[in-house]
């Protein structure tokens, strides 16, 4: 539990699917995917490197890369925030376990 899966920065990131691709390249910090138990795996990126943390959770059906447009313009506004993006489980890059949620 808790174990985290690093990826590549520029590796099936949100930021290809919308806009210039090379604009959320730039903003991109990391990637990776956590495994909160077993089989269930949660893929997030985080944005920017600044001292004051956000983390913005999509709403039903969403992925991470709905937030992108948010992201770029709230590090443009404050360039002190760090912002972590996810795809909550069952939805985007992060797995479909089976069976009931918990």
């Amino acid at each position: 539990m808790g174990s985290v899966e690093q990826t590549d920065a520029g590796e099936c990131s949100v930021y290809r699917y919308i806009g210039n691709e090379e604009e959320y390249k730039n903003l991109l910090h990391s990637s990776g995917v956590v495994e909160t138990e077993t089989d269930v795996k949660i893929y997030f990126e985080v944005y920017g490197t600044g001292p004051e943390k956000l983390l913005m959770v999509m709403g039903l059906g969403g992925t991470a890369m709905m937030w992108l447009p948010n992201v770029k313009y709230l590090l443009e506004k404050d360039p002190q925030l760090q912002i972590c993006v996810l795809d909550n489980r069952g939805i985007g890059r992060s797995s479909v376990p089976s069976g009931r949620y918990k």
